[in-house]
């Protein structure tokens, strides 16, 4: 049995697709991070229960140095109250999730190296460097270890329920019928960027409506169902209807959030909407 361990003080939904992506009859998965209720973010809590779910992972709130094959490290600020020589020793293979986000070049630049000096002795015996939202050719990585995309899935939630994750990956659309929307957005507004990006995509679709462009030649073409964090208030719609949905329209809506991915690319791409 080979034993991985995934190092991330705060478990959210990237944790929990690698867990589940790695995780196999041959393979165990350990994930190090806080206790779930050590955390005030309501996902930590929510992806701990789900990790816990996960078939060979284990949740552990404390190193433990056995044979390990490989051991990943999700950078983030509060990995620097563990102690990163310590747990880097008890393996040969290091990852590290880069916490880099691909903006200007001088810029990605200058937060590499400083990511690199804050998670010594980690960050210089790499051997994989793992992105999320992607890199240049040539960075500062590029001088210490091979880097790679990281993959992006569905929804906990239609990887977690068997029901529906029968019903997303079920392929039941036919390519050839005429779809009910021409495009769709469903989702939360916010950030502000988004907010900003979905107000002039809203701009747009009403200048087509006014010169009755073929694009959106009526309002049943549009579907648009966007809601915010108000507590109380209602939060998208229920997951078979979603699914429904995407399979209703010829185009999804992805713009970015808190990430530049989302959930919703791979979502609409596996149910036929563009």
């Amino acid at each position: 049995m080979r034993n991985i361990c995934l190092v991330a003080p705060k478990v959210e939904c990237l944790i929990y697709t690698v867990a589940r992506a790695i995780a196999s009859d041959d393979i165990s998965v350990y994930v190090l991070t806080s206790p779930k209720n050590k955390i005030p973010h309501r996902s930590h809590a929510f992806y701990y229960e789900r990790i816990e779910r996960i078939k060979n992972t284990f949740i552990i709130n404390e190193f433990q140095p056995i044979n390990w094959e490989w051991i990943y490290f999700q950078i983030m600020s509060q990995l620097t109250q563990l102690d990163l020589k310590y747990i880097a020793s008890h393996t040969r293979n290091i990852g590290i999730f880069s916490a880099c986000r691909k903006s200007s070049y001088l810029r990605t630049l200058w937060h590499e190296l400083q990511e690199a000096v804050k998670y010594f002795p980690v960050t210089s015996r790499s051997k994989c460097v793992l992105f999320h939202e992607g890199f240049y050719s040539l960075d500062f990585y590029s001088l210490i270890a091979p880097k790679k995309i990281l993959g992006f899935d569905v929804h906990s939630n239609f990887l977690d329920d068997q029901f529906l994750n029968k019903k997303m990956f079920s392929f039941d659309w036919n390519p050839q019928q005429d779809r009910k929307f021409r495009l769709n957005f469903i989702g939360n507004r916010n950030p502000e960027p988004r907010i900003q990006i979905l107000q002039r995509i809203q701009s747009s679709l009403d200048e087509c409506q006014r010169h009755q462009n073929k694009l959106l030649n009526n309002q049943k073409n549009l579907l648009w169902i966007e809601y915010g964090d108000e507590p109380g208030k209602a939060r998208g719609v229920p997951a078979l209807e979603y699914m429904s949905f995407l399979m209703e329209s010829d185009f999804t809506l992805c713009p970015p959030g808190y990430s530049k991915l989302t959930h919703r690319v791979i979502e609409a791409l596996v149910k036929g909407s563009i």
